[in-house]
């Protein structure tokens, strides 16, 4: 288990990293998979996944993805946006390696089905739908989502 001072810094850094990345910003991987209780050892990197046409620039110990996600795959958890439970458990598993198979075994027993996970790997995202819950009070810009090709 990890001592609750650490934890709570570890919380603090994870919360100061995805605001400083931009209101549009959302923890992913192990840093969302450790912040929604799904994996006990917190990251050593602060993943963060923003918007391809942002570049937040570069901060020590924060990783940061340029990734367009559908509202479908975002969540927010005690008032942090994550990825979505079926997209946080995939890249947290691949990220993880050999230990992935531990965390996607733990969530598909406890908290998530299989075709949820499934559906990541079969979607493509189309854009950022910033549609924010009502019951989360981190704040999400509202801006138009990419049009499909075509239309």
């Amino acid at each position: 288990m990890i001592p609750a001072a650490r934890k709570s810094f570890t919380k603090v850094r994870v919360r100061a990293a995805v605001l400083w990345a931009g209101s549009d910003a959302v923890a992913h991987g192990v840093t969302a998979a450790w912040w929604d209780d799904l994996w006990s050892r917190p990251p050593a990197t602060v993943q963060v996944t923003v918007p391809r046409r942002r570049d937040p620039g570069r901060q020590p110990g924060i990783a940061v993805r340029r990734r367009d996600l559908a509202q479908h795959d975002r969540a927010c958890v005690r008032d942090l946006w994550l990825t979505d439970v079926p997209l946080t458990v995939l890249e947290a598993a691949v990220e993880l390696g050999a230990e992935g198979s531990t965390l996607l075994d733990h969530a598909l027993q406890r908290r998530v089905d299989f075709a949820a996970v499934y559906r990541p790997t079969a979607a493509t995202s189309v854009g950022w739908v910033h549609l924010r819950p009502p019951y989360c009070s981190a704040p999400q810009p509202t801006v138009p989502t990419r049009r499909p090709y075509g239309s």
